[in-house]
């Protein structure tokens, strides 16, 4: 799999909670954790499960993305967002994921 140093940096980032996520940069600020919500949808709070498969904001990426993956794994648009979250570090289409978030982080500016 080819994948630049960006995308595999962010893969890095996603797997390791290290992703600069409200979550993640709210501990820092000691920001309870009630607070720490997504600037982009205002609707919940911006960890990893709502930054991939919630926040309204990227509905069109993750759309994309959720075409692509469910090609190569049939079932994939009916598991729950915990069992897409384990399919998704596999393999086959771990690319697939990496540019979602790509394009997501570009759009968060």
């Amino acid at each position: 799999m080819n994948m630049s140093i960006k995308l595999r940096s962010l893969l890095a980032q996603i797997r390791c909670g290290v992703l600069p996520l409200k979550i993640e940069t709210g501990r820092y600020r000691q920001m309870k954790l009630e607070d720490r919500i997504c600037e982009g949808c205002k609707n919940g709070i911006e960890n990893e499960i709502h930054f991939l498969f919630e926040c309204n904001v990227y509905d069109d990426l993750r759309k994309a993305w959720f075409v692509k993956t469910n090609n190569i794994i049939s079932n994939f648009l009916h598991l729950n967002n915990l069992e897409k979250l384990n399919v998704i570090f596999t393999k086959q289409v771990v690319i697939y994921k990496a540019s979602y978030i790509k394009d997501a982080m570009e759009r968060r500016g």
